[in-house]
């Protein structure tokens, strides 16, 4: 028997695959973080200083903890300069599991050593020591496939799936972009309206496949300078 999904889970699952679709091409990885008994703040806090400690980590410094032998250093972290930040773009779903929840995250972004994680999230919650990391497969060029990928592969989504443990979900400022929810209602209005009054835009190369239009603008987002008036505009003339 299906369950009906609650506005939040709409949103929630709406939010996951926009991130992808957004950043279609790079690593996407599956974290799992757990609570304990006497945790020291809560989960939600914890992971906010998480976050604070992950952002300043640079690849040297991992060296110089002794996480990451330097000849690797390069393999770990392609690109990325010795002193540069890691970068961390995620969205995660917070369960009722565990002895005080426990957090699926998604993330693209740089290599994190497990070893480092576990010891930094027992510190900040007072003794939770299970976090692991896997790599999500996403290496398709259709969007749609991706997507239904994700959804149907990562764990996360069980758990948006199922209302009696999903309590609720949060991701970081570039998951997508800032200001993206008001364009995505935006887009699937006038989606809509294409839908029901094709003969209005004629010439119109926007079509009513919503999230097929949702991955064309975000492919083009920053060459029309995040207006997507502008991109509606040049594309229904």
């Amino acid at each position: 028997m299906s369950l009906r999904w609650s506005f939040a889970q709409h949103c929630c699952f709406q939010a996951i695959r926009s991130g992808v679709l957004c950043h279609k091409g790079r690593t996407l990885r599956f974290l799992t973080l757990t609570s304990c008994v006497g945790m020291a703040r809560s989960i939600e806090a914890c992971f906010k200083l998480l976050v604070e400690r992950i952002e300043r980590m640079t690849p040297g410094r991992f060296v110089e903890l002794g996480f990451v032998s330097a000849y690797r250093m390069e393999h770990y972290f392609p690109g990325l300069g010795h002193d540069e930040f890691v970068d961390f773009d995620y969205l995660s779903v917070l369960t009722s599991e565990g002895a005080s929840g426990v957090l699926h995250i998604l993330y693209f972004g740089d290599y994190l050593p497990e070893r480092w994680l576990k010891i930094v999230w027992s510190e900040i919650t007072g003794g939770a020591w299970i976090a692991n990391i896997s790599i999500v497969n996403v290496s398709c060029d259709d969007a749609k496939a991706v997507s239904f990928y994700v959804v149907n592969q990562c764990k996360v989504f069980n758990y948006v799936a199922g209302q009696s443990k999903y309590v609720h979900h949060s991701y970081s400022r570039d998951w997508v972009y800032r200001g993206w929810r008001s364009d995505f209602d935006k887009l699937k209005s006038f989606c809509r309206i294409m839908e029901l009054h094709t003969e209005r835009y004629p010439t119109s190369v926007i079509s009513s496949d919503f999230w097929k239009e949702w991955f064309y603008w975000l492919s083009s987002r920053k060459f029309y300078n995040s207006n997507l008036d502008l991109w509606i505009e040049n594309n229904i003339c």
